[in-house]
């Protein structure tokens, strides 16, 4: 490997916890982090220029659709109520699905409530003319 090579792969995962400082695209090893449960979101993006002066080196980067794997990963709570993520169950898990509804619901009624209280309110970025003003 020559020195502008060896050069670019030292810089290619360098930012952060390990994203590319151009793209800020991430590396197979983040398959299974909660921003990147799937496959399609690992590797750099298609314009990005770290990865087309790799290219150019006679390098393959990661690009994103490149990266595959079977493995699907689900959020999950655990006994001791630490979120993580684990590999896809058949059913998921319970705990965080009662979260999930939970929140929901809270997230749905403070909004119903507000609302309620200022039914003349218009909501930012809504249409004039539209159902909630």
């Amino acid at each position: 490997m020559n020195k502008s090579t060896e050069y670019l792969k030292k810089h290619e995962w360098s930012m952060g916890n390990g994203q590319c400082p151009e793209c800020c695209g991430v590396p197979a090893s983040w398959h299974g982090h909660p921003c990147h449960m799937t496959a399609e979101t690992i590797g750099h993006e298609a314009d990005c220029s770290l990865a087309a002066a790799l290219r150019d080196a006679g390098e393959t980067p990661l690009m994103k659709g490149d990266f595959t794997s079977d493995i699907e990963f689900e959020h999950f709570i655990s006994e001791s109520g630490l979120f993580g993520t684990r590999p896809k169950t058949k059913d998921g898990c319970p705990r965080y699905r009662a979260y999930a509804e939970k929140t929901q619901k809270a997230v749905a009624s403070a909004l119903l409530a507000e609302i309620s209280e200022h039914p003349n309110a218009r909501i930012h970025g809504l249409p004039a003319g539209s159902p909630v003003e």
